[in-house]
């Protein structure tokens, strides 16, 4: 588990925003498939991190075609907050703007609510996280049984302890500017955005607890080659 190793700083595969470098070029020493001090020789599961719209969505659908089972934190939260038992304590609340006309459940509404609403975000994990939590690790433990490697796509893995479980974490790198352009593309407010960064850790404790850096910055091609670069991966060459 990363955590019960000594870590030291993290390998870092491409480019970071301190090096300047593209992500194919100069190569670390993981580039020549040897071990990272701190990388089990099977790594059996995979967390991932980084800031948000780094795109770790985009890095677990790479490890996805590399064979890993990919447990989405965000899906697991879907289906919990649908379950009908819960829709009584969400109207109250949230109020009835958490339905849309249909009856059925506005998570966009509701992701406005918390983001603005510290206090309003804490009672709504009080309500969910540990049935998330439940949901993720149940999963977790039958891919295993199955003999799968599986990805944590959790947004939460560090504050919420699942990084304890996992062999190899990644952290996915990308300049906030980026990211931002990322975030406002895909319909979120500058100001969202920023909400949603200050509900995580702060980006330098995420990173310092990674095994690998990865830089996210450019085409999934380039992703790609620096996951090629990780020895202990299911379907390396």
């Amino acid at each position: 588990m990363a955590s019960q190793l000594d870590l030291g700083r993290p390998e870092i595969v491409g480019r970071t925003e301190s090096d300047g470098q593209d992500p194919t070029a100069n190569p670390v020493s993981i580039s020549e498939k040897a071990p990272a001090p701190s990388q089990p020789e099977e790594v059996r599961v995979i967390g991932l991190m980084g800031g948000v719209a780094a795109g770790k969505s985009v890095v677990a659908g790479l490890l996805a075609e590399r064979g890993c089972h990919v447990l989405d934190a965000d899906r697991v939260a879907r289906s919990v907050l649908d379950r009908p038992e819960l829709r009584a304590t969400l109207l109250e609340m949230f109020g009835p703007k958490v339905e849309t006309s249909d009856k059925t459940l506005d998570r966009s509404y509701i992701a406005d609510q918390v983001f603005q609403q510290p206090d309003l975000r804490t009672a709504l994990e009080r309500l969910v996280h540990p049935e998330i939590r439940a949901a993720l690790l149940g999963d977790l433990e039958r891919a295993l049984v199955r003999g799968e490697c599986v990805v944590l796509d959790v947004p939460l893995l560090l504050e919420k302890g699942l990084i304890e479980r996992c062999d190899l974490v990644i952290f996915v790198d990308v300049r906030d500017s980026v990211r931002r352009a990322r975030a406002l593309a895909r319909g979120l407010s500058a100001e969202d955005w920023a909400r949603r960064e200050a509900a995580q850790a702060p980006l330098r404790q995420k990173r310092a607890r990674a095994d690998v850096v990865i830089d996210n910055s450019g085409s999934p091609a380039a992703t790609r080659i620096q996951l090629d670069r990780i020895h202990g991966l299911p379907g390396e060459a």
